[in-house]
């Protein structure tokens, strides 16, 4: 691994990369660690630890695969997209962003109160992992 991580202070499920600053949740119910988050810094400067979703590999995609999902998560968009994501009226891409860009540690601990919280479902154990952040056209998206 070429990087080194230190435990988050408020959990040790959080581990956080020194040298990319990409925050990790470890899995309670599979062994991996799951991306929760980038040091927003990095995605301001646009450099290469601003989150792996920023290079995302349009053109292997198939058809109208990534529109699809896009709209199955904001529906609203129909006929505002094309099959990548791309606004019609020139504005901007759909931002594929499902990680925090955090600014302090104690940001991240969101996902640990989700995962843990005795009042999320179960079934809804990998949704605290994503972030609340959806696309719009900007380099940053917009809150859902």
């Amino acid at each position: 691994m070429p990087d080194e991580f230190f435990r988050a202070k408020a959990t040790d499920r959080i581990l956080i990369g020194k040298r990319t600053g990409f925050a990790f949740y470890r899995d309670r119910k599979r062994d991996r660690k799951i991306l929760v988050g980038a040091f927003a810094a990095n995605s301001f400067v646009n450099n290469y630890f601003d989150g792996p979703f920023d290079q995302l590999p349009e053109n292997v995609l198939p058809g109208d695969t990534l529109r699809d999902v896009i709209l199955e998560i904001e529906p609203d968009l129909k006929g505002k997209i094309d099959r990548l994501g791309w606004f019609n009226d020139g504005s901007g891409q759909y931002l594929v962003h499902p990680y925090l860009l955090y600014r302090k540690e104690s940001e991240l601990s969101v996902f640990d109160a989700c995962a843990t919280s005795k009042a999320v479902p179960a079934a809804a154990y990998y949704n605290a992992s994503s972030s609340t952040t959806a696309g719009s056209g900007s380099a940053h998206g917009r809150s859902r």
